[in-house]
Parts: structure tokens; sequence; C-alpha cells
């Protein structure tokens, strides 16, 4: 199975009330549309990290939410509703160099990564899961939710290094880690 066909089972066996699908990829928009998953759900292509930006995903296009998006999450919010964000996000910083002496350089300039370091995030500015996790706060907050839940795929370092320490405390101001559970990377190789 792929990558796409397991995503899509986790979520077309569900019925859920207020389902927002987004992904940058526009394949994998046409896929889930195309099966059939998910009626009713808000499903759109969207660069998370660019947002209301132009996004390399879009040929250089503004990324944006649809506005019955941004409706659906007050809506929501205003009913007192929980935002869970599910994600599994792309993992890489432009300081790691590889072996063969290559690198991933300029790959967290993201409008979210400059957001974050004119915010003094320093190192979490260059780790996109980092970036991810901050989006995630911020359209939380936009959106007026008093409560929300960011699950995410991710190594620990963002809460246990000192190069995320200024991320860390300015997302536990507001959040608390609850739950997680730890594995070798090995096992999530090729897929």
């Amino acid at each position: 199975d792929s990558l796409q066909d397991t995503r899509a089972r986790f979520y077309r066996d569900y019925a859920f009330a207020d389902l927002i699908v987004s992904t940058a990829e526009r394949s994998d928009v046409e896929t889930i549309k195309a099966q059939g998953y998910n009626p009713g759900a808000s499903i759109f292509q969207y660069d998370f990290l660019n947002p209301d930006a132009p996004s390399p995903f879009f040929g250089g296009e503004k990324s944006t939410a649809p506005p019955h998006v941004d409706a659906q999450l007050r809506a929501a919010s205003k009913a007192g509703k929980r935002l869970v964000f599910v994600m599994n996000p792309p993992y890489g910083t432009a300081n790691n160099l590889a072996k063969d002496g290559t690198s991933k350089a300029g790959i967290a300039s993201t409008r979210a990564g400059g957001v974050m370091k004119d915010a003094g995030m320093q190192s979490a500015a260059a780790q996109l899961y980092t970036q991810f996790m901050y989006c995630a706060r911020l359209i939380a907050q936009k959106a007026g939710f008093d409560r929300f839940t960011i699950a995410v795929f991710s190594n620990v370092n963002f809460m246990t290094s000192g190069a995320f320490q200024v991320m860390r405390e300015w997302l536990y101001a507001c959040c608390a880690f609850k739950h997680g559970f730890m594995l070798q990377a090995s096992q999530f190789a090729d897929v």
C-alpha cells in the first residue's frame, strides 16, 4: 500500500461532523475526492507553511484556505468544540549536512519560518515540523478556540533540546504534553 492509501483508509471509514482535510499535494486532493472519501468534508489544497503567501506547490500562486473553511472553524469555535490537528509533517532542517556533502539549504524558507524568526524562535524556525506546530497554534488562536490538540509525528528534540527552549516556552504557555509514544525512525523508512 502507498502512504496515500494508508492515510485514506484511516479517515474514509468514519463520518466526521466537521472534518477539514488539506495537503499541499494536488494529487492527494484529487484522489480523496475521486474515491469519495469523507463525504461532506472540506477538502482542499493548501500549503500550511506558506499561508496567504506564494507557494512553491502552486507555481508561485498564493496559498489561501477557502473562505468557507474559515467560517467552519469560527462556527466550531463558537460552539465550544475542540480543534484537533492530526499531522505527519515533513522533516528537515537546512542545517543538516548529508554524508555526501549535500544539504537541504532553503528547506525552511517558508512564510512560517520567517514569522518564527521574527518572533525570536531561533533554531525552531529552521525545523519544518516545529513550523507546522507553530502554525497550528496560530490557526487555533485566530479562529478563537479555547481548546485544541496537536497530534504530530515528530522526533522529541522540540521537547528536550536547548535549541528549542524558546519554542517550547511559547507552545507550553497554552499547551501541555499529554501523551506520546516513541519508536525507531527506521520503522518509517520508505513509507
